[in-house]
């Protein structure tokens, strides 16, 4: 799992069930790492997200919960 690809701005809206503009705006008040600019694309640094998620416990209305390894 190392070198994951970064998460587009645009699935981590899709993710939360929201839009692009609200999951920017979001992003800025909650403290998370500016997306980087790709070509057109935003990016968020997917790593440093999902650490974020977790100390949160929550983004929006998802609650976070961590995959059940058997």
């Amino acid at each position: 799992m190392a070198d994951m690809k970064p998460l587009s701005l645009k699935d981590f809206a899709i993710m939360l069930g929201i839009s692009k503009v609200t999951a920017w705006r979001w992003l800025r008040t909650q403290g998370v790492p500016r997306p980087r600019k790709i070509g057109k694309k935003f990016f968020l640094d997917r790593d440093e997200v999902m650490e974020w998620w977790e100390q949160k416990g929550r983004i929006g209305k998802k609650t976070y919960q961590p995959e059940v390894s058997l």
